[in-house]
């Protein structure tokens, strides 16, 4: 999920010794492993989802670059479309039962800007636009077969071994013929905990805007781990609670970081 992909480079600087400087850094970031939620989403029965990101991130001096590819597996209503992207919501067309569907996902595209003058005093400050490309099966309900764009900000401020972070952001939602989807915002606030050299721990409070007048506003408690495995190498542990219909009821997964600095 989107959300672990920012707690991960967020506990990446945090268990090392924070942000490159020099106009000349670069790095290469490969992210992988699952996600699995299972929550009924206001209907009657339970939307199962299995989800298999694949992320490369480049960061360059202040600069950042991430792709992500991914495959899903989707059991449940055919009502429930999405997954995986944070944007799972109840479409305007009848349920036919529960059916099992799969494939690729889609393609998510970023563009981040750090802006370094208050690194010095422990804050930091991203900015970034993201696009949502519709390689997804809208016919299969894996997406929504349009491209989507976001603009996001993060901001962060490390206190010694703590960093409470926040998050805001703008969807901008394609429009499909077979769903009436309207623009949303969402956002979080969290705190991080740095337990040791090599491990580090957080918890936030998620809330998105719901792209369909059919679903509730997806809230959740987001908790994570960080362990640093190796000089290049991390594990991260997630689970999800969700707090509204428009969640799912859990979530958790895994995610395994190398990193080429």
């Amino acid at each position: 999920m989107n959300k672990l992909f920012f707690a991960a480079g967020l506990a990446a600087a945090f268990l090392t010794t924070g942000p490159a400087l020099a106009d000349d850094w670069h790095s290469v970031e490969v992210f992988s492993g699952f996600d699995y939620s299972s929550g009924k989403y206001g209907e009657t029965s339970n939307t199962d989802i299995l989800y298999f990101p694949l992320t490369v991130k480049y960061e360059t001096g202040l600069w950042t670059l991430r792709a992500t590819s991914a495959y899903i597996h989707i059991r449940g209503p055919a009502n429930v479309v999405g997954g995986g992207t944070g944007q799972t919501f109840v479409a305007n067309i009848n349920p036919v039962g529960d059916v099992s569907r799969e494939g690729p996902g889609d393609v998510l595209l970023g563009l981040t800007y750090s802006i370094d003058k208050f690194w010095d005093r422990g804050l930091s400050i991203d900015l970034t636009g993201k696009v949502k490309l519709p390689t997804a099966s809208a016919a299969k309900g894996l997406g929504t077969g349009k491209t989507d764009f976001t603009g996001q900000i993060d901001v962060t401020q490390t206190w010694g071994r703590i960093t409470p972070f926040a998050t805001i952001a703008y969807r901008v939602i394609g429009r499909p013929a077979a769903y009436r989807l309207h623009n949303a915002w969402n956002g979080s606030v969290g705190l991080q905990y740095r337990i040791s050299r090599k491990v580090g721990a957080g918890l936030s409070f998620d809330y998105r805007q719901s792209a369909s007048d059919l679903s509730a506003d997806p809230q959740e408690l987001f908790g994570y781990v960080t362990i640093a495995v190796g000089p290049k190498w991390s594990l991260d542990l997630y689970g999800i609670a969700g707090l509204s219909d428009g969640s799912p009821g859990a979530a958790g997964g895994m995610q395994i970081t190398f990193r080429s600095h």
